[in-house]
């Protein structure tokens, strides 16, 4: 929700065909093997091992940081590649170019950096609008 309108999930079209609007165990494997990186998550339990991380109790954390080793490029830019070209599923991120993330070009451009958080509400899905 944001602004009062409900967004509806949004279909991710993977690579050979795959799609989908959740996160699953399949959509996971699915996006792993399409964008070609380790698949981590199933050898941590997938969604079953998240379960049960969750059921263990988990803390929300909200931040604003940089990253000095990747320069964020993972969250909006391109991911760099040894072995596959640009045009590969899931080098492009996002719109922003490889330099835009420079921790140390956004510390001198915005020195006083900060961030407001409100109107976090938690509960279960459909219950916090």
């Amino acid at each position: 929700i944001q602004n009062s309108k409900i967004s509806p999930d949004m279909i991710a079209n993977l690579p050979a065909g795959a799609s989908a609007d959740s996160i699953t165990d399949g959509t996971c494997q699915a996006a792993k093997q399409a964008f070609d990186n380790p698949d981590d998550f199933s050898k941590k339990g997938g969604m079953a091992g998240m379960g049960k991380a969750m059921k263990r109790g988990m803390v929300l954390v909200l931040s604003l940081w940089d990253d000095m080793l990747t320069k964020m490029v993972w969250l909006d830019s391109e991911t760099r590649s040894k072995i596959h070209p640009k045009s590969f599923p899931g080098i492009k991120r996002g719109p922003c170019s490889i330099q835009a993330g420079d921790p140390n070009t956004l510390r001198g451009q915005h020195p006083n950096s900060k961030v407001h958080y409100t109107n976090v509400m938690v509960g279960e899905i459909g219950t916090t609008y």
